[in-house]
């Protein structure tokens, strides 16, 4: 499940929307969760059929990444995939236990606004940059600045790692990642990130975001940043400590692929592989930042 990303395009849900009755609901409840908190309509945008960009702040836009995220997991499971675990990326995590069955799509949409809502207040002038590199050469660019909110931010893939620190200081290491000749690319997020300079922004999330209940759930969801399985933690307490910490998604990633069941296939039953059984048999949900 995706963390921050571009706001979607209108009308990517269309589909979706008229295919499956699970989606059709998923969206209603989202809908009804943002009227109560007065927002404006998440669905109309995503369903219909435009091409509008109509950004409406990062609270609207963080509902309309969920609706995203929740259409695709109903759709995925409506045509039969069986997840061993669900990912979620930073925010992500939200819609990974809503996905599961550990929140209900309501409060994880109140717990989404309210994080938001607390990271606007507490806006610190950061950016988060993506960097061509592993997460070793990502972190020792960041620690050649020293400074203590400047760090590693995202660890997503071999070669895609985030730094997240104080602008000047991303701009700096821009150009220092362009003269060794890393791809770097500075991030449109709304609110950077898992660094340090998020520590009393955790804080006002912990004191002031509404407690929701927690359910057993379906799936397992795994958290990137706690390096664990979710187990009963307190969701605000999740979403809160996610702020000041380093996500781990290709770590993660390996893990499960490591540990996923290798089922044997009889003779005769059409091509296979070890290596494409335990793909398919992996079944995460996973968008990197």
């Amino acid at each position: 499940m995706p963390g921050t990303v571009a706001a979607p395009r209108g009308g990517i849900l269309c589909d979706l929307h008229n295919r499956y009755e699970a989606v059709r609901e998923a969206l209603s409840r989202i809908d009804k969760a943002a009227q109560e908190m007065g927002l404006p309509n998440i669905s109309a945008r995503l369903v219909e059929q435009n091409e509008t960009s109509d950004r409406r702040g990062p609270d609207v836009q963080y509902l309309e990444i969920f609706a995203v995220s929740i259409a695709t997991h109903h759709m995925l499971i409506a045509e039969g995939a069986k997840p061993i675990a669900i990912v979620g990326q930073s925010i992500g995590e939200l819609w990974a236990l809503a996905a599961a069955g550990h929140l209900s799509v309501e409060d994880a949409a109140r717990l989404a606004v309210a994080r938001s809502q607390v990271l606007t207040r507490r806006s610190w002038g950061g950016k988060m940059l993506a960097v061509g590199v592993d997460g070793r050469r990502a972190e020792s660019l960041a620690e050649l600045i020293n400074h203590p909110h400047l760090v590693l931010a995202c660890e997503n893939a071999p070669r895609q790692s985030v730094i997240s620190g104080p602008e000047a200081l991303i701009e700096h290491v821009e150009r220092v990642a362009d003269a060794l000749g890393w791809p770097s690319l500075q991030l449109d997020v709304p609110h950077p990130t898992h660094t340090p300079a998020m520590a009393q922004a955790a804080r006002d999330l912990r004191e002031s975001a509404p407690r929701v209940p927690y359910g057993a759930g379906h799936w397992r969801v795994c958290s990137p940043w706690l390096g664990r399985d979710v187990g009963d933690d307190d969701p605000v307490d999740l979403v809160a400590g996610a702020l000041t910490s380093r996500v781990r998604m290709l770590h993660t990633i390996r893990e499960l692929h490591a540990a996923a069941p290798m089922p044997s296939s009889s003779a005769g039953s059409g091509p296979s592989s070890p290596s494409s059984s335990r793909r398919r048999s992996l079944g995460c949900s996973v968008s990197f930042r």
